[in-house]
């Protein structure tokens, strides 16, 4: 669990948000997922103060949009178990 959590975290940067939601575990996204946003959240903070932070609501508000697009089209049962959770704390994170 470790290591999938490890490369995934790596994996998280590299390829567009709502791809990587669907190539992991469900329980590596939603922690993966949380680690990041604390550190973007930490990053924009300390870059740019509260300004920082409606920058970075921008961003989280298009990549909700993004996976709400994404639940629209043609999914798995799994990967709607997976992008269920991940919906309702990127709501609650913003």
């Amino acid at each position: 669990l470790t290591s999938v959590t490890y490369k995934a975290y790596k994996a998280y940067n590299g390829v567009a948000r709502k791809q990587w939601i669907l190539d992991w575990p469900t329980q590596v996204v939603l922690s993966v997922s949380q680690c990041c946003w604390t550190a973007q959240v930490e990053q924009a903070l300390k870059s740019k103060g509260n300004r920082g932070l409606k920058e970075y609501m921008k961003k989280l508000n298009m990549q909700l949009k993004e996976i709400v697009n994404l639940v629209r089209g043609d999914l798995t049962k799994l990967q709607r178990k997976t992008i269920g959770p991940l919906v309702v704390i990127d709501v609650h994170s913003r």
